[in-house]
């Protein structure tokens, strides 16, 4: 399923995509917040998104993600990069092992491809703080160091 999103906003920065996952899921089912949401979002040579698309919906405490789904549309529409986002409704943002091994999955499928994953952002989407600021909790693979684009 597409999502949304502007195609004139440079992605560069773990925040930026963080934000675009907080804000789908706001407008998603108040039943589907509670599962996990599994999105792509491919981008352009110049950072800029080609696409934003939830490439699966899961459980509550997992969601299923295969290569071939991941980069079906990657492909067909040239990206010269992803970028994997997904949510943990529990509100824990660290990785689990299975979050883990879907990255090196990913990442490894996308050198085949010559489709790099750039980052792989874990987001809370129950926002905390203010509701005119609220603070947006994430882990990024990228920002850790994980990985290397």
């Amino acid at each position: 399923m597409l999502v949304k999103y502007p195609k004139s906003k440079k992605v560069n920065s773990p925040e930026i995509v963080a934000e675009a996952m907080t804000q789908y899921m706001a407008t998603a089912e108040e039943f589907d917040r509670m599962k996990e949401h599994f999105m792509v979002m491919g981008l352009s040579s110049a950072s800029k998104p080609i696409y934003l698309e939830v490439s699966s919906m899961g459980t509550m405490t997992a969601s299923l993600a295969h290569p071939r789904e991941v980069f079906r549309r990657a492909v067909h529409q040239s990206c010269a990069s992803i970028i994997l986002i997904h949510n943990h409704p529990s509100g824990e943002i660290n990785p689990s092992a299975e979050d883990r091994a879907i990255t090196l999955q990913m990442t490894e499928a996308g050198k085949l491809l010559g489709i790099p994953v750039l980052d792989h952002v874990i987001v809370n989407t129950e926002p905390e703080g203010d509701l005119f600021e609220p603070k947006i909790r994430f882990y990024s693979f990228a920002k850790e160091g994980l990985i290397k684009p």
